[in-house]
């Protein structure tokens, strides 16, 4: 395998792949909001098809374990899964809440460029979750029902 990880023209495809890692992993990207989280990021995948390092098909699902905020406030928010398929040439993640303090729907879609899309609405279980609202808070305004919509977009690299 080169020096870099997986790489080369052809598709490389990994089958029955878990994996499980702590969320901090992941916290260069999220300290660009003002964010800090822990919890653990669970990976299921039947198959994963990679072509030049980048995941092309897939078929799966994952899950977030004692989610957590630790930055602005520290508040527990919950579990998550995101099931993960292929819809034509791009892949496809549906996230949703497994119930927990903060209700979560979201789509996120990667093209075979590398370009995500995600979309995201999150709302507090209970009206009265002062904390939690304003924890969302930091990600954009809420509506009349306390809901915060989220867009992001970007390139992997």
């Amino acid at each position: 395998m080169p020096a870099g990880g997986i790489a080369g023209d052809g598709p490389v495809v990994l089958r029955e792949l878990a994996a499980e890692l702590p969320l901090s992993y992941l916290a260069g990207q999220l300290a660009a909001y003002d964010l800090a989280v822990d919890g653990t990021l669970q990976l299921a995948f039947e198959r994963l098809e990679l072509v030049q390092g980048m995941p092309r098909r897939a078929t799966g699902y994952f899950e977030l374990h004692d989610f957590r905020a630790l930055e602005p406030l520290k508040l527990e928010l919950g579990d998550f899964r995101g099931e993960v398929g292929t819809t034509g040439d791009e892949l496809r993640l549906e996230l949703r809440d497994l119930a927990g303090r903060l209700k979560l729907d979201g789509v996120a879609v990667l093209t075979p460029a590398g370009e995500y899309d995600i979309s995201a609405e999150l709302t507090p279980r209970r009206a009265d979750d002062e904390e939690l609202r304003r924890v969302i808070g930091f990600l954009g305004p809420p509506d009349k029902d306390g809901t915060v919509r989220v867009e992001f977009a970007g390139r992997l690299r």
